[in-house]
């Protein structure tokens, strides 16, 4: 039967174990495909996209460029100083202004025009050629300066917002940002595909870094992996625009695009998703049902193998009970037997005695003295053992347990104690009162205390202690008698069972100590080895509120 229900448990466990593979390989496969995807679709926008981005922001920065050296080309047509040129105005809206000042007072006058910081842009005083990128308030904005010959003035053009969208209003699907050289925006469009970009990351220390290690004064694509919004990954693309006639450049011109898509086509991302989701499905279906119909499978073989198993079980408990009766019984007979058959074989070859002889009256009388004796102790047995046979529930009452050793050892009969065996007590104080049948915790403490004085052949010592021990009153009563070996230590407590001399005892005192104490649910042990004496402890539990 235990070979059938291990064969079953390893059954049961490979097929479950099968199925949570099954299960697991249908994710697993998923991610792999998606992830071979991305890969494919990674290494197009490295080929295509980023291509085609660099080629874009190159066209920028080079408009940007050739715009910057024309308009220092017509700057060299204004004549006059101090005025706005209307007509230049007119002809190119983009500008915002159009001024002829001195030289060392370019930075008075563009703060004062356009709310600069003028410590920031002292060093356009001492320029007398190109271009520089200026932040206001109102936004970035391109000067572009050109010093008037046989003159200490210089004409100066500032290019507004309106410059900067017509230059990059066909841009509508990428982000384009202008960046000044410490990384600082200028001017920024919004893409279609880029609108998870928040400009709050340009200030950053990552992308700070990023633009000073790639971006500053060069030309290319990079991936920028680590802006970690949802998992998406940016082309940026960036061109320098240069100073006039130099390769120190003035800014740069950024593109961002998002590779927001897994599979570079949507139409066909979604029917994969569609088929993997509906295969996935199906097959979780099955293994689900699969698996519930092992598991009732399995439940109703356990099921019947249980119902097997407590059938047995209970049949073997009724041959283990009458067994247990049976040799419950014999223990019992045969002590009953023995206790009993000595005495009463001493009275019946005494009266045969009595009967077949002319006695003398003092060995008459002696005979007579033993007849008595044997009725006695047969007495007695059978008290005791009708003592528990009667099943009636005594009334418990309070009361002091120094009060029951003291009374216990006044009530012992002079006959049955030894002058040469001094009993020492060690009672404590103020130990609660304990609640019980007094009269039956005097006959298990007497029959203690009475064996104590059986195992000291001659002289010897009794201690009596008392004690609190957790939620018990503890009594211990040890003796210097010749002890009990420990390998019957843990048969004491059986019924007639005893290591004393035949006719010195029934053997079953503590048997009886043990009914009561346990009746009382206190716990009683006992402590001995050969010749080092014997201990036997009594707990009997208290309330705390006593």
């Amino acid at each position: 039967m235990q070979d059938s229900n291990l064969e079953l448990k390893k059954k049961l466990r490979r097929q479950i174990t099968l199925v949570i593979i099954g299960i697991l390989l249908i994710p697993v496969t998923i991610i792999i495909l998606m992830a071979y995807q991305n890969i494919n679709y990674s290494s197009q926008l490295k080929e295509n996209i980023g291509g085609e981005l660099q080629q874009t922001t190159s066209f920028l920065s080079k408009q940007i460029n050739s715009d910057i050296n024309k308009y220092i080309t017509l700057i060299s047509t204004i004549k006059h100083s101090n005025i706005i040129n209307e007509e230049y105005t007119a002809l190119f809206p983009e500008f915002e202004d159009i001024s002829i000042i001195e030289n060392t007072e370019t930075t008075d006058y563009l703060s004062k025009k356009f709310n600069i910081n003028k410590n920031e842009y002292a060093y356009l005083n001492r320029m007398l050629k190109g271009a520089e990128l200026l932040l206001t308030k109102t936004g970035g904005k391109i000067l572009v300066k050109q010093q008037i010959e046989d003159s200490s003035s210089s004409a100066v053009i500032i290019l507004s917002q309106k410059y900067w969208e017509q230059i990059i209003y066909s841009q509508s699907r990428q982000k384009v940002c202008i960046f000044a050289n410490d990384g600082s925006l200028v001017f920024d469009s919004i893409g279609k595909d880029t609108y998870l970009v928040d400009n709050s990351m340009f200030n950053s220390e990552d992308f700070q870094n990023f633009f000073n290690k790639n971006i500053l004064n060069s030309n290319g694509y990079m991936y920028y992996d680590t802006y970690g919004k949802y998992g998406r990954q940016l082309v940026v693309s960036y061109a320098p625009i240069n100073y006039l006639d130099s390769p120190k450049s003035i800014g740069s011109v950024v593109l961002f695009l998002e590779t927001s898509n897994i599979i570079a086509d949507r139409g066909i991302s979604e029917i994969v998703l569609f088929i993997t989701l509906f295969l996935a499905g199906t097959v979780l279906i099955r293994l689900v049902f699969k698996l519930s119909e092992i598991i009732a499978s399995q439940f109703i073989e356990i099921n019947k193998d249980y119902r097997n198993i407590s059938y047995e079980t209970e049949k073997i408990k009724k041959k283990l009970l009458v067994s247990e009766k049976l040799a419950s019984m014999g223990r019992v007979t045969s002590g009953i037997t023995h206790e009993i058959g000595n005495p009463l074989a001493s009275i019946l070859s005494i009266c045969q005695l009595l009967e077949s002889n002319k006695l003398p009256v003092e060995q008459y009388n002696d005979y007579i003295s033993r007849i008595k004796n044997d009725a006695l102790r047969i007495d007695s047995l059978i008290k005791e053992l009708l003592y528990f046979s009667k099943g009636k529930k005594e009334a418990t009452v309070q009361f002091d347990i120094n009060d029951l050793v003291n009374n216990v050892i006044e009530e012992i009969p002079k006959s049955r104690t030894n002058p040469k065996i001094k009993i020492y007590k060690d009672l404590s104080n103020n130990l609660p009162y304990i609640e019980g049948v007094r009269k039956n915790l005097e006959i298990a403490l007497s029959n203690i205390i009475l064996n104590s004085y059986q195992a000291i052949k001659e002289e010897g010592t009794i201690y009596i202690k008392t004690y609190k021990q957790n939620n018990y009153a503890a009594i211990s009563v040890k003796d210097t008698g010749s002890g009990i070996a420990r390998e019957d230590i843990e048969n004491v407590f059986d019924p007639f069972y005893s290591t004393k001399p035949i006719g010195e005892g029934y053997g079953i005192g503590l048997f009886i100590c043990q009914q009561i104490i346990e009746a009382h649910d206190g716990i009683i042990k006992v402590i001995s080895a050969i010749d080092e004496g014997t201990e036997i402890i009594v707990k009997l539990p208290f309330k705390e509120n006593n």
